[in-house]
């Protein structure tokens, strides 16, 4: 733990440090360590094909398959296929810093999915067609795995370093995103003001720093593996709160603006709402710990928002008779 450690909270502080400059600055650290990271992506795969020794796998169904989609260890894997696209939706989180949000923000969310789905559904094959299943099965560092497989024991570590260094562009969007969501929950909420509250740069500093601390948090308490799972029942879990919470809008109040379309409505939401609770319903079942805490996470958020609307309509109600009360 202590090298990993010793790796991740200075890559984090490193990061926060970065996103409390200046906009541009962060625009140009962002796409440079995204580029790099495809880049590597590429050469990685490409690799994998060329020196790489096929192995007797087939990418067409197979009889089995089935039963195999079905099973628990099939859908418990697929927490690491959602962790792994995690952050697809996170153009939608600074949609004011955005310009022309109803056209852009929607074409970016489609554009940017469909070239990470490629991306990755490459290096996953490179990975399966270079290295044997059985050295692969259980363990978290595949990428380093199949590096060493194809490039040799040395080569393998350099790929690994280089496979480390590229997750610092995905350290960076969350370091993006995440606190203009809290920035906004800021605005809604007096109480929680000081979230809003921004830097001679412009950036929400304090969310920033607020984000980062419980990352470091996170980091000292559990293994990855603990982290992911509970992360992930997290983010299933709102996501799937927030597009129930949008169908039920749309029949509750169809009478409303809608800028934004959700193509292929009803069914992608349905199908969204299906697959969302087949893997929790197994995140359950294997992962209990980690579900209850996340679980136990978004209900303290939800008493907080009910606690701080609560107050905020107390308030509004007190002010408003004040004017009677005087007049009496």
């Amino acid at each position: 733990p202590t090298p990993v450690l010793a790796f991740s909270i200075p890559v984090v502080v490193l990061v926060t440090l970065v996103h409390l400059g200046r906009i541009s600055f962060i625009g140009h650290f962002q796409q440079s360590f995204t580029w790099a990271k495809v880049l590597l992506i590429l050469v990685l795969g490409t690799l994998g094909f060329a020196l790489g020794t096929r192995q007797p796998i087939s990418f067409l169904p197979q009889e089995g398959d089935l039963g195999l989609i079905q099973s628990s260890d099939f859908a418990i894997s697929l927490v690491f296929v959602l962790y792994a696209y995690t952050g697809w939706n996170a153009a939608t989180y600074m949609m004011d810093e955005v310009k022309h949000p109803e056209r852009n923000v929607p074409l970016a969310l489609l554009i940017g999915t469909l070239f990470v789905t490629v991306l990755y559904l490459f290096i996953n094959a490179a990975f399966l067609y270079s290295t044997p299943i059985e050295e692969m099965k259980g363990q978290p560092e595949v990428g380093l795995i199949a590096a060493q497989s194809f490039l040799g024991p040395q080569g393998g570590s350099i790929m690994g370093l280089l496979i480390s260094f590229g997750l610092i562009s995905s350290i960076s969007s969350m370091v993006w995103a995440g606190p203009r969501v809290s920035a906004a929950i800021g605005r809604d909420h007096r109480p929680l003001r000081l979230l809003e509250r921004t830097n001679r740069n412009g950036v929400p500093a304090i969310a920033i720093l607020v984000q980062s601390l419980i990352v470091v948090i996170l980091l000292l308490s559990a293994t990855f593996e603990q982290l992911l799972h509970y992360v992930q029942a997290l983010l299933i879990i709102s996501s799937l709160l927030v597009v129930l919470g949008m169908l039920i809008l749309r029949i509750r109040r169809p009478d409303l603006p809608r800028p934004y379309r959700a193509w292929g409505y009803p069914f992608t939401p349905l199908i969204f709402i299906l697959v969302s609770g087949y893997v929790l319903w197994f995140e359950v079942h294997g992962k209990p710990k980690e579900f209850l805490l996340g679980l136990a996470t978004l209900a303290l958020g939800a008493v907080l928002y009910f606690v701080l609307s609560a107050k905020e309509k107390q308030n509004s109600e007190d002010s408003g008779q004040k004017p009677g009360k005087s007049g009496d």
